[in-house]
């Protein structure tokens, strides 16, 4: 067979593991967005039904031990419950809440309403609302692009040439990074919830809502 003109296959080989790992990025960076997004408790006995699918004695006994029969289980709960008791991947464990949380329509939970939907004239009621929690459990990287465009809406040169010194183009920025070049530019600590809010806002847009930061 002959060989294709200007075929060089070490640079092949680089281009494809940078889009393998491009895909890959992405990929992670919806599994985040959609466990944040999705709802922040399940129905026990679909939990229940899941663990029980390992087949392992010892993990359901785990479970049982850890959660009140009955009640919904907690998002963050759940969380920590999976990484102590089964495995520490939070990409599985991630994938396994979407799966179990979100219900169809047809579906409800242990009080007999329909899970994870409303009534779109209902005056939206988040409850008790912690920042902190929020962005704990924002997803950990975000698209360069998107974190330029809250850079830029700060409308301070220094602080867009000093973001664009400190990230590489086009790389997915890191939530913790993000944080800590945020917070170099506070005046004083009440930016920290306008600080977390932004990086929340790139998954959730009613987060500005939610943490009472509306106009």
């Amino acid at each position: 067979m002959k060989k294709a003109d200007n075929f060089n296959p070490g640079k092949w080989l680089v281009e494809n593991k940078i889009t393998t790992q491009s895909r890959l990025n992405e990929e992670n960076s919806d599994i985040d967005a959609a466990f944040f997004s999705s709802p922040k408790t399940a129905p026990y006995n679909k939990v229940l039904d899941h663990v029980k699918s390992n087949e392992n004695k010892k993990i359901l006994k785990s479970f049982t031990d850890t959660f009140p029969e009955g009640e919904p289980i907690s998002k963050s709960k759940y969380w920590n419950w999976h990484i102590k008791s089964i495995v520490s991947d939070g990409t599985y464990i991630k994938k396994n809440w979407v799966s179990i949380s979100n219900l169809n329509e047809n579906e409800f939970n242990i009080y007999g309403e329909k899970a994870g939907f409303e009534d779109e004239d209902d005056e939206e009621d988040y409850g008790e609302f912690d920042i902190d929690k929020e962005f704990e459990f924002a997803p950990n990287s975000a698209p360069y692009m998107k974190v330029l465009e809250i850079i830029k809406s700060y409308e301070n040169d220094h602080v867009l040439k000093s973001f664009k010194n400190s990230f590489p183009k086009f790389d997915p920025i890191d939530k913790h990074d993000y944080y800590d070049f945020a917070t170099q530019f506070m005046d004083d600590m009440s930016e920290v919830v306008y600080i977390k809010s932004n990086w929340i806002s790139m998954f959730d847009e009613d987060i500005f809502d939610k943490a009472g930061l509306a106009f």
